[in-house]
């Protein structure tokens, strides 16, 4: 495991991982973006504020795929493994980034 620096809304963190580098740059931008577009419809700058409700947009979006690939495939109650890692993994991140902000 390596020690990898991202930036998400306008902080740094240093994460441990076994994923690619880039990757994990990839799903911080994108906790980052989500957080960003937040705070430009909302009132709050609270940076924990923002980030409890990216992660609450973020486990919509799943659960909505996990609905969708469930009626689309009866037979598939679960997603693919390689998304379920991902999956796993930002959740990680944003515990990760939740308890830099002393959560």
């Amino acid at each position: 495991m390596k020690d990898i620096l991202v930036a998400i809304y306008n902080q740094t963190y240093s994460l441990r991982g076994e994923l690619d580098e880039a990757y994990m740059q990839q799903l911080a931008a994108y906790v980052d973006e989500k957080m960003r577009a937040l705070a430009a419809h909302t009132e709050t700058a609270d940076p924990l504020r923002l980030a409890i409700l990216a992660a609450l947009n973020l486990a919509d979006d799943y659960f909505r795929l996990q609905q969708q690939t469930q009626q689309r495939r009866p037979e598939a109650a679960e997603l693919p493994p390689e998304f379920t890692q991902r999956l796993t993994h930002c959740s990680q991140l944003l515990d990760a980034a939740l308890a830099k902000c002393g959560v």
